[in-house]
């Protein structure tokens, strides 16, 4: 009879064939079924133990800091706060748009590190540009057209009005004015816009009163959306030499004066002293802002005595538009310049009953924005930019042509807060070390862009100034100079963190050109 020690034995040798069969395959081997894999364990720990060895021997060689290579860009998790790698310290910078300046070049290491590794790094004082941006747009998130210039009333006081300015978004809700006319007012400046363009009317009450126009109450409107609009002719009556003088060219019957209006075949003449000239009906009602008469003559007459003088200024409607009135109590006004479908560029005027949500202050993108000492001329109240993108632009020398920017233009930079910063090519090529090189910049009309309140010029040069929080400028004095670029002009360089010498700092130049234009139209005449 068997033992229980020959039934255990005779168990674990079942057993250990069924293990061995199940982890090799072979129920007939020799070797133990977990020996490989207790040395597979053994063998891993001891090279662990090998690499945290050799990482501690690292650590006390390199007293904790982390290999950077040179020109490299560094971001702190901690804090966000970025630096950089040159010269063999750490250049703490005011802003990403400065350290990329510095450096140069789009391709440059970006290395997100800890407080612990680079806190033995050698440090430099804080370099960069005052009021650069932090938020560069990536070349792939830069947007185009359509550029809107919206006038919206105020929610309380109608005769007050706010503008803004919307990159890139199409604004539901509005009907293009084409041919009618709607009266605006900016401040003491009267105008109608019709077939998108603005005719400033001169000659006050008076004016209006000869236009028919006396009921009609206008849409305050800023300054901003008048400049954004193509500019028209002026209605207003022109001057005759020798008024209500007799013309030495007699028409009709009766006697003949200068400034006498006639009519004939719907076509209106007014009488000069050298003959009958050719006249709209607006100039028409103008003339006659004292009660005149029209005298009805025949074609032949009026060919008898035409002379080939020139009143008019060009483009001059023939007839007055029809006034769109209903429902603009609270009308919101755009122009809107777009790329039309032969890829030609226009502005459109579009009137809005009641304020679109794009518009709204709420708005995503929507930002409240401050005319500062740098801008020329007054800008919109908010800027409405798609969030995280950002426009590379160029200004055309005139409003409303289509085609590219002029070649000697300033390049600006438009970012998601509502901010155009310039960017320079005097130390070097700015467009390239933020990312840009070979993107060809937007043309839009000066007038759009001198909207958008204007920041500090983008220069390389400008970037490698040390912080003086005591000045308002920076000082250049032993700047960061990343390997391989162009040390910039300097005296008395030290590899140390302060130089003794200095040269002339940096100020914020205005742009050469296309920075704002002037609003071309007579002042203050109702």
């Amino acid at each position: 009879m068997r033992t229980r020690r020959d039934q255990v034995q005779a168990y674990r040798f079942v057993t250990r064939r069924i293990v061995s069969a199940l982890l090799s395959g072979d129920p007939e081997t020799t070797d133990l079924p977990m020996r490989r894999l207790g040395l597979a364990v053994f063998g891993s720990a001891m090279v662990a133990a090998i690499v945290l060895a050799g990482a501690g021997v690292y650590g006390l060689v390199t007293k904790g800091g982390a290999p950077l290579e040179p020109n490299t860009l560094v971001i702190e998790k901690e804090t966000g706060a970025t630096y950089v790698f040159v010269d063999g310290r750490l250049y703490p910078t005011l802003n990403y748009a400065s350290a990329r300046l510095i450096l140069g070049d789009a391709s440059a290491p970006v290395r997100s590190m800890s407080q612990a590794s680079i806190r033995e790094r050698p440090r430099g004082r804080m370099v960069g540009i005052v009021g650069a941006p932090d938020d560069l747009p990536d070349r792939s998130a830069l947007v185009g057209l359509p550029w809107s210039v919206c006038n919206t009333p105020d929610t309380v006081n109608t005769r007050r009005s706010t503008t803004r300015l919307v990159v890139n978004q199409q604004i539901s809700g509005g009907s293009p004015l084409g041919d009618q006319a709607i009266l605006v007012a900016a401040g003491s400046r009267r105008y109608l816009l019709s077939r998108n363009t603005r005719m400033q009317i001169i000659g006050g009450d008076a004016a209006i009163a000869a236009l028919r126009m006396t009921s009609v109450r206008p849409i305050e409107v800023g300054q901003q959306l008048i400049n954004a609009v193509p500019a028209g002719p002026r209605l207003r009556a022109p001057i005759l030499s020798g008024d209500n003088e007799r013309s030495r060219v007699e028409v009709g019957t009766g006697s003949s004066r200068v400034g006498q209006i006639f009519r004939a075949a719907d076509q209106h003449y007014v009488l000069t002293k050298n003959g009958l000239v050719p006249i709209g009906e607006i100039t028409a009602l103008l003339l006659r802002k004292d009660g005149g008469e029209v005298t009805d003559i025949t074609p032949e007459q009026a060919g008898r005595a035409l002379s080939d003088q020139r009143l008019e200024e060009e483009g001059m409607p023939q007839k007055l538009p029809e006034l769109r009135q209903a429902g603009l109590l609270r009308a919101s006004v755009c122009a809107t310049y777009r790329a039309g479908p032969a890829g030609e560029r226009t502005t459109t005027i579009e009137v809005f009953d009641r304020t679109p949500p794009e518009l709204s202050p709420s708005a995503p993108g929507s930002i409240e924005v401050r005319q500062g000492d740098r801008d020329e001329v007054r800008t919109a109240e908010r800027v409405v930019v798609p969030g995280g993108k950002g426009a590379l632009v160029q200004a055309m020398p005139g409003v409303g042509e289509g085609g590219q920017g002029a070649a000697a233009s300033t390049v600006y930079l438009v970012t998601s807060q509502g901010i155009r910063y310039p960017l320079g090519t005097r130390s070097g090529d700015a467009m390239a070390a933020l990312g840009y090189g070979g993107v060809t910049p937007l043309a839009v009309p000066a007038s759009l862009l001198a909207l958008i309140p204007i920041g500090p010029v983008l220069e390389r040069d400008a970037a490698r100034d040390y912080f003086d929080p005591g000045t308002p400028s920076a000082t250049r004095s032993g700047q960061p100079t990343p390997s391989g670029s162009p040390s910039p002009r300097r005296t008395g360089e030290s590899t140390g963190d302060d130089g003794p010498g200095e040269s002339e700092p940096s100020g914020s130049a205005k742009p050469t050109s296309g920075s704002s234009p002037s609003p071309g139209d007579e002042p203050g005449d109702g």
